[in-house]
């Protein structure tokens, strides 16, 4: 698991250096932060995953640090807020990947001294975070549309019927099925790249 880990973060690391021309310093900066805080995730002294921060990375790194990145190799540094809105929703729907994860994971995690954000306020408050990730990310493009953008741009609304049934149903996912939970992962991954593509459509339009 170390090598093939440290051959994906070679190759990664490869990849981003062929971007440096195009957005420059900040993508330095960005690969960097990303390499150490894929060490640091569950390594090192003081290995995030381990205490309550796992949710945190995620936003930050399959969120903000994604979208924003992406932004800049194609257009400029800084970012405008608006891309900073756009990874938000990105990296709350990630996190609810992980929160699922993790409250799956929930007993063997308190069991072996893993002290995951789950484990630390509880399935039911984890299931509520879930929810607020949901609701925020779907009304996002609320925003988009209030500051200029057409209605093209609130096509991911058509997804907060799946959301909903998705809340439902980790509410009612019997505690420690892992296939139920299992389930769930896949159709949570789901609705991030369907939410990304309606989002991503609306704005090409």
């Amino acid at each position: 698991m170390l090598v093939a880990t440290l051959m994906v973060l070679a190759l990664a690391a490869l990849a981003g250096c062929a971007l440096i021309p195009y957005g420059g310093w900040p993508l330095v900066a960005i690969g960097v932060s990303s390499l150490l805080a894929a060490y640091a995730y569950t390594g090192g002294p003081f290995p995030l995953a381990y205490h309550g921060l796992g949710e945190v990375c995620t936003l930050v790194f399959y969120g903000f640090v994604a979208v924003i990145g992406t932004y800049i190799v194609q257009a400029r540094w800084p970012a405008p807020p608006a891309a900073w809105m756009a990874g938000s929703g990105c990296g709350l729907l990630a996190t609810n990947i992980l929160l699922i994860n993790n409250i799956r994971d929930m007993a063997e995690d308190t069991r072996a001294g893993k002290r995951t954000l789950v484990v630390r306020i509880g399935r039911k408050a984890a299931q509520r975070l879930y929810g607020f990730n949901l609701i925020f990310a779907l009304l996002m493009p609320l925003l988009f549309f209030a500051i200029g953008s057409s209605a093209f741009v609130l096509l991911p609304l058509l997804l907060a019927p799946y959301g909903h049934l998705l809340y439902k149903s980790l509410g009612a996912a019997p505690e420690g099925d892992g296939r139920v939970f299992n389930k769930l992962l896949g159709f949570s991954a789901q609705l991030l790249a369907l939410w990304a593509a309606f989002f991503a459509l609306g704005i090409a339009f």
